[in-house]
């Protein structure tokens, strides 16, 4: 299956009006930190249903998920509903804001996937995490840039859409979760024989 990024450029090209509005927003309770992240998004051929969660109704949802560990955060996405949620993708970049040279630079750490018992919700949890590790060029002019360097065993991985769950990620203190969404095209193709 095909799938195309739905950057705002792009539905701009497909003359699909859409507006993104983003909200990230740190809560901390108890001494542990959460941060929310949410998308609300409105488009005419996606069919998205543009009812945001109140704030009583995301701390509903998130009672279920256990609380951060000591030096751990807690990022929550919440997806808002489409008509079509089985052609849409989540990809998520986990990694850290770094000055780097020229050469590419990874992360390397775990990025395990674990149910809560007797709901059956999944969320992943983020753990061993070192680097960077990097190629070995000689930069000609040895200036070092800002860039988000991620961690690459969470690289290509694309998650089911689910407006009904949040998707819930337990990482490092110093790590950033970033999302977007992949849709599939409605173009077939064959395959050659």
């Amino acid at each position: 299956m095909k799938y195309k990024l739905a950057l705002s450029s792009l539905m701009l090209a497909l003359m699909i009006p859409t507006t993104y509005a983003h909200e990230q927003r740190t809560v901390t309770n108890n001494g542990h930190t959460t941060t929310l992240n949410s998308t609300s998004a409105t488009t005419t051929h996606l069919s998205m249903n543009n009812t945001a969660l109140s704030e009583a109704q995301k701390t509903e949802l998130l009672k279920p998920y256990p609380a951060p560990q000591k030096n751990m955060t807690r990022h929550v996405i919440f997806l808002p509903q489409l008509n079509d949620e089985n052609s849409v993708k989540v990809e998520l970049a986990i990694g850290k804001n770094l000055d780097v040279d020229c050469n590419r630079q990874r992360l390397i750490g775990k990025v395990t996937q674990k149910t809560i018992e007797g709901w059956g919700y999944s969320y992943l949890e983020v753990s061993d995490v070192k680097g960077p590790l990097s190629t070995l060029m000689a930069c000609p002019n040895n200036t070092k840039t800002n860039q988000f360097v991620t961690l690459h065993s969470a690289e290509n991985q694309l998650y089911r859409y689910n407006s009904k769950l949040p998707i819930v990620i337990y990482t490092p203190t110093d790590i950033t979760v970033k999302y977007r969404l992949w849709h599939a095209d409605n173009n077939w193709q064959n395959a050659n024989q």
